[in-house]
């Protein structure tokens, strides 16, 4: 068997006994000293829960991660400092909300946008972060009457085939311009994949559930584009090197199924900032480096439903507040999981609903992509 598909097997099972037991040993130890670390549910009624979920996961991800994986691999390394850059902005955030109402929202958009400086910068300038194409080997279809497919030796930067770049450069070759325009592609990628994920993150259940979902996808994309056969069978490009971030793919899943296990409806706990942007990050960054980014917007389609409900909610406030002295509302409240709840649908069935949406959108993007 694969080793990979061991290792993966085994960072799936100890990332969700890690978040399990640390979350029995850590919501044990808060209900018996009495210590406020929570807020209230949703902002809709007035139960507390503890937000220490995203922390946990954190710890889960960073444990399995240096057990398992080979951390020196360039992919793993990105994959670090995202996990941990966005972990540290998110519980920033969480901290402040014990005692406030959080952190000023461009504190998270700012270190979200560092972020994706970094991260962009890093996959233009390593040369390890590149892939390979399948040609036709004319020459030996010509002498044996049918056609092998091999690889070529040429290895193309990210940013040089990047069918975004294309559209927006209409195929010109100015290499500098497609290094700055793939960086500040990588930078709204992140920014908007890592804030509709913090948006999603408002019924209990629904964000790990819809995070298992696309993490099983990218676990698929991952393994084609690491294999010269599924790559070849499947027409897509081969990426070298990228085995390990099967490894922390399978991580961050256990991270979510053992999560799942104390967010359930009702919530034992909430994953918070630290959680929430952190995943949405990993989704963002995963798909760049599987070069699966342009297909993100369908199976985030959740994601993305629900920040530009708010983009429109508030959008829409401001225009009638200036034009008519008073704010008014399309939706009854945003993000747009809140608005069914206000119409009195129960959040399990708006959730089962939400992720039934997503795993179908899942399905879509691979009919289409492969």
């Amino acid at each position: 068997m694969n080793i990979i598909l061991i290792k993966s097997l085994i960072s799936i099972l100890l990332s969700a006994f890690i978040v399990i037991f640390l979350g029995k040993i850590i919501l044990q130890y808060i209900y018996s000293n009495n210590i406020i670390l929570n807020k209230k549910n949703n902002d809709l009624n007035q139960k507390k829960i503890p937000i220490i979920g995203g922390f946990i996961i954190l710890i889960s991800i960073l444990t399995t991660i240096l057990i398992l994986s080979n951390y020196k691999n360039i992919y793993i390394i990105i994959m670090l400092i995202t996990t941990i850059w966005l972990g540290l902005t998110g519980l920033i955030d969480d901290l402040f909300k014990i005692q406030s109402k959080g952190v000023n929202p461009f504190f998270k958009i700012i270190s979200q946008a560092i972020l994706g400086l970094i991260i962009g910068l890093i996959i233009c300038l390593n040369d390890n972060i590149s892939f390979k194409e399948h040609k036709k080997d004319y020459k030996y279809a010509e002498y044996h009457h049918y056609d092998r497919i091999i690889i070529d030796k040429t290895q193309y930067r990210f940013y040089e085939k990047n069918l975004l770049l294309n559209i927006f450069f209409f195929k010109k070759e100015n290499i500098f311009y497609k290094k700055m325009f793939f960086i500040l592609m990588t930078i709204i990628i992140i920014i908007s994949t890592s804030n509709g994920s913090n948006l999603t993150d408002g019924l209990d259940g629904l964000l790990a559930t819809i995070s298992i979902l696309i993490g099983c996808l990218l676990y698929i994309y991952t393994t084609i584009s690491s294999s010269y056969i599924l790559s070849n069978y499947f027409n897509s490009a081969y990426i070298p090197n990228i085995k390990e971030l099967n490894i922390f793919i399978s991580a961050f899943l256990g991270s979510c199924l053992g999560f799942l296990w104390y967010n359930v409806y009702p919530a034992k706990m909430f994953m918070g900032d630290t959680g929430s942007l952190t995943i949405g990050g990993i989704i963002a960054v995963v798909s760049i480096l599987i070069r699966k980014e342009i297909f993100l917007p369908i199976y985030c389609g959740i994601f993305v439903i629900e920040l530009i409900s708010v983009i429109i909610q508030v959008s829409y406030f401001k225009y009638t507040k200036y034009k008519y002295k008073t704010g008014y509302r399309i939706f009854n409240m945003t993000p747009l999981h809140h608005h069914y709840q206000l119409n009195n649908i129960h959040e399990s069935k708006i959730t089962n609903r939400f992720i039934i949406i997503n795993a179908i959108l899942c399905v879509i993007t691979i009919i289409i992509s492969l």
